[in-house]
């Protein structure tokens, strides 16, 4: 019965609710394999995007604009591109238009 509680119980709320939002940001679960392909395609037109930027920063909704893509398509991909260290957060905003700069690492990636 322990078992079932630990795998189907409501446990994992009170731990999910203690968390706030930048950490949920800051720290998000690996991605499947699939999905990390997926994002990494996605995330190279982002790199591109940044490099072409001016001081290689740009703000979400404005790389959305750029890109062409739905806003919360790119906050995924930018999730998994900060978690990779390809791109920083340079500041936050309320509501998800966080200002992102290309890193050093990013930059090598384009080559």
């Amino acid at each position: 019965m322990a078992e079932f509680r630990n795998r189907f119980g409501f446990d994992w709320l009170q731990n999910e609710a203690s968390r706030s939002p930048a950490q949920e940001r800051s720290n998000p679960p690996p991605a499947p394999r699939a999905l990390q392909q997926a994002l990494i395609a996605h995330g190279q037109r982002v790199l591109k995007a940044l490099e072409e930027s001016p001081n290689r920063t740009a703000q979400s909704l404005e790389l959305a604009r750029k890109l062409n893509v739905r806003f919360d398509v790119l906050m995924s991909v930018l999730e998994y591109l900060v978690a990779e260290g390809y791109v920083e957060r340079v500041s936050t905003d309320q509501i998800g238009n966080d200002t992102v700069k290309l890193t050093p690492a990013g930059a090598a990636l384009l080559g």
